[in-house]
């Protein structure tokens, strides 16, 4: 008796839905821990040390400024579209705008900044291309909007489709044997990947049904 009691939550389907959420996101977390040791590295050995140290150099001078373009809004719209749904389209629409505030708040600081410090042209140029995918950074309030409807399929599969085209272009550009600045391109291509494809995932999760009020639509379970 005890143990039907235990296991009647593990069958409702709140409990499927949440279990099938992780599941999408456990996938995807394996499959990007996989890319970063095959892809990651065979790329960090092409570049070299001095490359490679470049590299790294400029992604961590843009992370560091990169909290100011977020402003913390991802669990703040996420609360707010949970504690007022039909409010939806404003939240996410004041959070994007906010966002884009942001990122070009932090571009132009970053551009204040650079003068003084000892970076040669070369890294400030990679710099400034990294810093300018901050602008696409935006288009996650979607990711937020996501969350709080616990559909993470579509999250996870605009992050593989993301994972998917940045491993291609690094095996791509180390075949090739590309300069260092096309592997700095492919940070600004993965901000753009996974900006498309979360619109086009909101467009065919909202727009779409609402554009057909007279046929019935089948709300994803996932």
């Amino acid at each position: 008796m005890k143990l039907s009691v235990l296991a009647k939550p593990l069958k409702s389907e709140g409990f499927k839905k949440y279990a099938r959420n992780t599941g999408w996101l456990f996938a995807e977390q394996i499959l990007r821990i996989l890319s970063g040791i095959l892809v990651g590295v065979w790329t960090a050995r092409y570049l070299g040390p001095e490359s490679f140290g470049i590299y790294s150099y400029a992604i961590s001078f843009v992370a560091l400024f990169g909290v100011i373009a977020n402003l913390g809004l991802q669990s703040i719209t996420v609360r707010e579209l949970l504690n007022f749904p039909d409010q939806q389209k404003s939240i996410l629409g004041t959070a994007f705008y906010l966002q884009i505030i942001g990122a070009l708040f932090t571009v132009l600081l970053i551009c204040a900044v650079l003068p003084f410090t000892s970076n040669n042209d070369q890294t400030n140029i990679y710099i400034l291309i990294i810093a300018s995918g901050l602008f696409f950074q935006a288009f996650q309030v979607i990711d937020s909007y996501f969350q709080s409807q616990v559909l993470a399929k579509y999250i996870s599969i605009c992050r593989l489709v993301q994972l998917f085209i940045s491993a291609v272009l690094k095996v791509a550009f180390v075949l090739a044997e590309a300069d260092l600045i096309y592997f700095v391109l492919i940070i600004l291509i993965d901000n753009l990947t996974l900006a498309l494809t979360l619109s086009f995932a909101y467009w065919k999760k909202e727009i779409i049904p609402s554009t057909n009020p007279g046929i019935s639509v089948k709300q994803d379970t996932y």
